[in-house]
């Protein structure tokens, strides 16, 4: 990730850094709480379950600035080659949800934290193929309000959202959250399941989320310093509204 950086950053200086000091926002600390965390959950889980083939990742970030703390790319450290935060593309799944009922809360006047939606058996031709989405625990509530389908993160209701703002809007939303449009296809399974992200692509949408639409974008570099002590780059956090709260 710092390498990525210092190569957007510096641009051709890149190539001439010899005898330059780095300096990055990396946390100690932190870094080794993560690698700790990351360590002993994946102990955890192969005692529990008997499952061995399991890997795992991590990224921590100060929320407000965007600055990175602390990035782990797997269980396995000792292979640096490979970064499972950086590299590996996974279904985000019910990841995706909070982005979706942000956009529908961007139509003050169609929905609201109490606004009624329904939770029924829903089903539709997609690729020549029937799609019937279920909830995670087999049952339909008839109708609910948002905040309670957020909250319990239901299926059902979540498409019938996503339908009923469109997948445009939706796209539109995704991709202000610095979502890569490339990964974005407007077909009804991106609602549960069809968003295959890193890690670290996740990332800027909590952020934006978690700072009442503020969007500041992810910094690993404090700032670089040439041979000669002259200063190549320092960071300056900066945030954009892109939603109000």
């Amino acid at each position: 990730m710092v390498r990525n950086e210092l190569i957007k950053k510096l641009g051709d200086k890149f190539n001439n850094l010899s005898g330059a000091k780095i300096f990055t926002i990396l946390n100690l600390v932190s870094q080794q709480a993560a690698e700790n965390s990351i360590k002993q959950g994946i102990i955890n889980l192969r005692k529990r379950h008997k499952l061995f083939d399991l890997e795992s990742a991590m990224v921590v970030i100060d929320r407000i600035n965007s600055e990175v703390c602390a990035i782990v790319g797997g269980f396995q450290l000792q292979y640096f080659d490979f970064n499972h935060a950086l590299n590996v593309h996974r279904s985000i799944d019910s990841l995706v949800k909070p982005s979706i009922y942000l956009t529908a809360l961007t139509e003050p006047n169609r929905f609201k934290l109490n606004t009624l939606v329904l939770d029924k058996l829903i089903s539709m031709k997609f690729n020549n193929k029937i799609w019937k989405p279920k909830n995670y625990d087999r049952n339909f509530r008839g109708k609910v309000i948002l905040i309670d389908a957020l909250i319990n993160l239901l299926n059902i209701t979540t498409v019938n959202i996503g339908l009923d703002i469109g997948l445009d809007h939706i796209s539109k939303i995704l991709i202000s959250l610095e979502i890569p449009s490339t990964t974005i296809e407007k077909v009804p399974l991106i609602l549960l399941s069809a968003l295959n992200l890193t890690l670290i692509e996740t990332v800027p949408m909590f952020q934006t989320i978690s700072c009442g639409g503020n969007k500041t974008l992810l910094l690993s570099l404090r700032f670089v310093i040439n041979s000669n002590g002259n200063k190549l780059y320092q960071s300056y956090p900066s945030s954009k509204l892109i939603m109000p709260p």
